[in-house]
């Protein structure tokens, strides 16, 4: 709690690890990541909270079981491969200034249009989508002709949205990751 590390501010050591956790249940809050980065070796049951990061990010670094991650200021987030690789589970990452999170929303209004395409690239930490909810608003559509719709199986961080026919309406989205 209240650590402060600092880097040397040169591009010769912009990879410097400042924080280093490879333990589970481990809370980080109040610490000021100056120029290097917060290592989260396969975190597991870990808070990362109201911390301030300077021209540095929070790595995840392995499998990731258990990450909460709220109220920092400055951070940016990087996934290695393995953690891409893997299903990250019981994760929230919300609520931080300059990163990306594991939830989004998003809306998109079209006229006289069939398909709606979300793409919350860079809106999210992870490269898969574990859960979509959607709504459709439109006062364009007869009562008598409503259009069946679907969201197709989301690819990647992208959802698509297909109706029967044509419709002018807006769609509403929210996306989660880390269920």
């Amino acid at each position: 709690m209240g650590v402060h590390a600092w880097g040397s501010g040169t591009s010769k050591f912009t990879y410097l690890t400042g924080i280093d956790v490879a333990g589970a249940s481990n809370r980080l809050v109040a610490c000021y990541l100056d120029l290097n980065h917060l290592d989260l070796q396969a975190p597991s049951s870990i808070v990362v909270e109201a911390n301030f990061f300077l021209g540095t990010s929070a790595r995840l670094l392995g499998t990731v079981n258990g990450l909460f991650m709220t109220g920092n200021l400055g951070m940016g987030v990087e996934v290695s491969p393995a953690a891409q690789a893997s299903t990250p589970v019981n994760c929230r990452i919300a609520d931080n200034t300059g990163a990306p999170a594991t939830r989004a929303t998003a809306s998109l209004s079209l006229t006289n249009a069939s398909t709606f395409e979300f793409d919350f690239g860079a809106a999210l930490v992870f490269d898969a989508i574990a859960s979509v909810q959607y709504t459709v608003v439109s006062d364009a559509i007869a009562p008598d002709l409503l259009p069946s719709h679907v969201a197709r199986t989301p690819v990647g961080k992208n959802v698509v949205v297909e109706f029967a026919s044509a419709v002018s309406a807006t769609v509403h989205m929210e996306v989660a990751q880390c269920l």
